[in-house]
């Protein structure tokens, strides 16, 4: 994405074992905290937010209740306080109103919300000192589809980043990445979560090391909702190659915040390639988010926040 974030940040501190209010500060003025964001420690947990306006003249906040969730879920695992649900989506409100006027530029808009400790004594939980940011990322590129292309990752890096950097290096758009133990289950792309629809069901990868996305949950309610077979299942790539042999892989889609839904038409393993067509499917999928956003097609219960 070719994007940048706008100028201010919503901003509240733990301190004394509870959150203070939120304040809206210029982002330069907090550069010192922003910097010092405990990563070095992995003491950081983040969730991103898509935003968007709706026909009515309003904004609407994509499964922002559902990413504060996982946000704290995340920050108990990395020892960091809870934030407080409320007072971060007032957060993300306030401060989506105050830029409400990037959102009719065209474009795309995100709110990241971060939580990180600036206590590097690495003292037991809850740690003394701790921060919450939401920041606005705004990209001009429109949403809209673009189909990829993926292989295999063979580097096998504990860092995603680097896994992807690595596909794009030898010409494709992202990775699927593979369980760790028997090196055959596919656990989704680095970024994303990754389904296949065949002759008979749609298949989505599960199980240990899958780490399942909002918007891929939303996919899967979309889909039953219409009728359709869903499995949650392990999935491995010799099952995957048999299926295309017989002609029994008809589509792949990747999901996610930002891409919603991406068509896969080629997967590079070794020895073979899956060349598949744009589907029908991902392109259901991807329009009927957008309407729910734009507020011209009903939203299922919890998915949408309007301002």
């Amino acid at each position: 994405m070719d994007g940048k974030f706008t100028e201010n940040t919503a901003f509240m501190r733990f301190e004394g074992g509870a959150w203070t209010k939120t304040r809206i500060s210029a982002r330069d003025t907090l550069d010192g905290i922003l910097q010092n964001n405990g990563t070095v420690f992995g003491l950081s947990v983040s969730q991103t937010v898509r935003i968007s306006p709706d026909d009515s003249g309003g904004a609407v906040l994509f499964c922002v209740k559902q990413a504060i969730t996982r946000l704290n879920i995340s920050a108990q695992a990395s020892m960091l306080p809870m934030a407080d649900e409320g007072a971060v989506l007032e957060a993300v409100m306030m401060l989506t109103d105050s830029q409400r006027q990037l959102l009719y530029d065209g474009g795309r808009f995100f709110a990241v919300i971060s939580l990180f400790s600036a206590d590097m004594t690495l003292c037991p939980y809850p740690v003394n000192s701790a921060y919450l940011t939401v920041d606005l990322w705004y990209d001009k590129t429109a949403a809209e589809q673009s189909p990829v292309s993926v292989c295999i990752d063979r580097s096998y890096s504990e860092s995603m980043h680097i896994r992807r950097s690595v596909a794009v290096k030898n010409g494709f758009d992202n990775a699927i990445i593979l369980d760790s133990v028997y090196r055959k289950y596919i656990l989704g792309l680095t970024d994303a979560n990754i389904f296949f629809r065949t002759d008979r069901q749609v298949m989505t990868p599960a199980g240990a090391g899958v780490n399942p996305g909002i918007t891929a949950g939303c996919a899967v309610e979309l889909m039953r909702g219409w009728g359709i077979d869903v499995k949650e299942c392990r999935i491995s790539m010799d099952e995957l190659l048999r299926l295309y042999s017989r002609d029994g892989l008809l589509e792949a889609f990747a999901t996610d915040t930002f891409g919603i839904v991406t068509p896969i038409i080629k997967i590079s393993s070794p020895g073979t390639e899956i060349e598949l067509e744009k589907g029908k499917l991902s392109k259901k999928l991807f329009d009927a988010v957008r309407y729910i956003e734009r507020g011209t097609c009903p939203a299922p219960a919890g998915w949408i926040q309007r301002i």
